[in-house]
């Protein structure tokens, strides 16, 4: 009985893995048709793609999952489920980022679309992507940093540059951590929901648009839901009863194609680090 276990975790694992890498080529490959062409050659370009997990509550996991694998048109091509790691990632391009990639160390940036300039011949790809770390991105009117980033001279640093994890073709995928769904609602005094607010208060979207949130920040709208200014907006998805939910399943699926993923996915707040 242990061995029959053990062969179906790691089939399991071996398929969720499968899974991933097929899902992420599928993105790149989605990216890249809807980003304009740069350049004469397919050798002009490098493109930075990250992803964010949502970890899914152990405690809602089945039902959770019941509801993804019903509906799983819903999750469009920037996201996928991980059930090894019990959560949501949600790629993008890395818009506006800084690696070191000049001759003498130089900041060089990506464009909205993620992509950085390179000659590298694909063979060298491999080499050139593990010390191609993300460094950071520019401060502007829409993007500040959070607690937890470096703002110096202009620039939003991240307090540990992001490592490539992989490679697919021209491009570099990186993992940029956790991404959390507010806690909206009252606490009812559970300490860990106060914790949940300072912590979104100090490192949540709001903080890192100037006090804005990400809808009033980059004019997104979806107008399922009643809008409020002084929330994250990561609940008026695409099937959204515009409940607000601090737990259960639901919260999961009514951030789907919210205000707050549609930023996520368009690269506005990979430097947000909750």
């Amino acid at each position: 009985m242990k061995l029959i276990t053990s062969f179906a975790l790691l089939s399991l694992t071996s398929a969720s893995s499968v899974n991933i890498a097929t899902f992420e080529e599928h993105f790149i490959n989605s990216l890249a048709s809807r980003s304009p062409l740069v350049g004469s050659s397919n050798t002009s370009t490098v493109t930075l793609v990250g992803y964010k997990s949502i970890a899914i509550d152990p405690d809602h996991v089945a039902d959770f999952e019941k509801d993804y694998y019903d509906n799983l048109s819903l999750w469009g091509d920037n996201r996928v489920y991980d059930r090894q790691a019990r959560a949501v990632r949600v790629y993008f391009p890395v818009a506006g980022a800084l690696v070191g990639l000049g001759p003498r160390g130089e900041h060089v940036e990506a464009d909205l679309f993620g992509r950085i300039p390179s000659d590298h011949a694909d063979e060298n790809l491999p080499v050139l992507g593990r010390g191609l770390h993300v460094l950071g991105r520019r401060r502007t009117d829409q993007v500040t940093g959070v607690e937890g980033n470096i703002v110096r001279d202009g620039v939003i640093y991240l307090s540990e540059p992001a490592k490539p994890v992989r490679h697919v073709g021209r491009a570099i995928v990186y993992d940029f951590g956790a991404k959390a769904l507010h806690s909206h609602g009252e606490s009812h005094g559970h300490p860990h929901v106060d914790k949940a607010k300072r912590e979104e208060a100090k490192k949540g979207c709001l903080a890192n648009h100037g006090g804005k949130n990400c809808s009033k920040a980059y004019g997104i709208n979806k107008g399922r839901c009643t809008m409020n200014p002084n929330t994250c907006m990561d609940y008026n998805g695409l099937v959204t009863d515009c409940k607000n939910y601090s737990s259960g399943w639901k919260k999961y699926r009514n951030f789907v194609d919210s205000d707050c993923d549609v930023s996520l996915g368009k690269g506005h707040c990979w430097n947000e680090v909750m």
